[in-house]
């Protein structure tokens, strides 16, 4: 997170991955209050957890009663990962997921989510969670996703953040970022894991739009100014602050680093 804000990275969508106890979480927020970075912290399952078991909820409700201690300057707020465990492909139990969602949205908290992850995977992955879609969620990844679950998104007002490094570093596939904006879905960019991508978003922006160009054997296919807004207006958007920052002028917090 210190790489980050040394490469102009202001804002950040912390998805954290382990939380085995409440301390953990505590101590999570702190390293972002310390640096003081805005951006929202999300509350995420742990790879040594089953699939069948929820997470741990006086944890969240904890920090959802103590928001204001948390970030008595305003930078942070919270949000809830809902989904997979990583590394896992299987999605939870039914009554697990339902029983997650719904604490979330009784709390007023955003959600994010890793979704249909894997190009050329089974579809209807984004059609089968068509009810819980809304303009509050932060979908990740997104590359299985057919044109029709585009325009279901679309609908929703959801927004999907493309992560090109780590798509390509995995294998996943390569972005859809054009696809999902010309399906008039809201994209941002992710970094998503440091050691195998970058911590500045700039480059991470440029492999998107070399991506996209190569895709469509276009080299405008997405400007350079598309690009930038990506990574600025689009970015604040999908974490619901675009009131606050995304923009340099007048009434918006610049945030220069």
């Amino acid at each position: 997170m210190a790489e980050a804000i040394y490469s102009g990275t202001t804002t950040v969508n912390d998805e954290c991955h382990n939380v085995p106890t409440h301390e953990y979480a505590e101590q999570d927020i702190r390293a972002l209050q310390e640096l003081g970075i805005r951006g929202e912290w999300s509350y995420g399952p742990y790879r040594e957890m089953s699939q069948a078991d929820t997470r741990i909820w006086p944890t969240l409700n904890n920090l959802h009663k103590d928001s204001s201690k948390i970030s008595p300057d305003g930078l942070l707020t919270l949000a809830y990962t809902w989904g997979s465990i990583p590394g896992r492909d299987s999605p939870p139990p039914d009554r697990v997921a339902t029983k997650e969602i719904k604490t979330a949205r009784g709390l007023g908290t955003r959600v994010t989510m890793h979704l249909a992850s894997r190009e050329n995977t089974p579809g209807r992955q984004v059609q089968a969670l068509g009810d819980y879609l809304k303009n509050n969620m932060l979908l990740i990844h997104m590359l299985a996703t057919t044109r029709a679950e585009m325009k279901l998104v679309a609908a929703s007002g959801a927004s999907i953040s493309c992560s090109p490094g780590s798509e390509l570093r995995i294998g996943y596939g390569l972005t859809k970022a054009c696809a999902f904006m010309d399906a008039g879905i809201n994209v941002a960019v992710s970094v998503q894991t440091a050691p195998l991508t970058e911590n500045c978003y700039v480059p991470v922006l440029k492999l998107m739009r070399n991506a996209e160009c190569a895709k469509a054997q276009n080299e405008f296919k997405l400007t350079a100014r598309k690009a930038l807004e990506i990574g600025t207006i689009h970015g604040a958007r999908a974490l619901g602050i675009e009131d606050k920052v995304g923009l340099l002028k007048p009434s918006k917090r610049a945030d220069l680093s």
